[in-house]
């Protein structure tokens, strides 16, 4: 696991009413892939080898669920996750207003 959690890194419970629990099954996920040693969805060829939660203190803009793991040819890979039952994908979306464009 990464390095202690920062001031600014925040429970998963305190970020929202139910966002947590989503956040928690969204996690879930992830975890089963570890333990299974198999590709979780959103990282194919990728068998994960770390997760971790609630990382923007470190520099994570998409904090709520992150992922680390190794494709079969050795390469790192790496997938940030917000969680939300519901977004709109807009360049004004205030969830997504600290991610720079690129």
């Amino acid at each position: 696991m990464a390095g202690a959690r920062s001031i600014a890194d925040s429970s998963p419970r305190a970020t929202g009413p139910a966002g947590g629990q989503f956040e928690a099954k969204v996690g879930t996920h992830f975890a089963l892939a570890l333990l299974a040693n198999t590709e979780p969805f959103g990282l194919p060829g990728v068998i994960v080898n770390q997760i971790e939660f609630q990382r923007g203190g470190q520099g994570h803009l998409l904090d709520d669920v992150i992922a680390r793991g190794t494709t079969h040819q050795g390469e790192q890979r790496c997938l940030e996750i917000q969680v939300k039952r519901s977004m709109a994908f807009t360049k004004n979306d205030a969830n997504f207003a600290s991610i720079p464009d690129t």
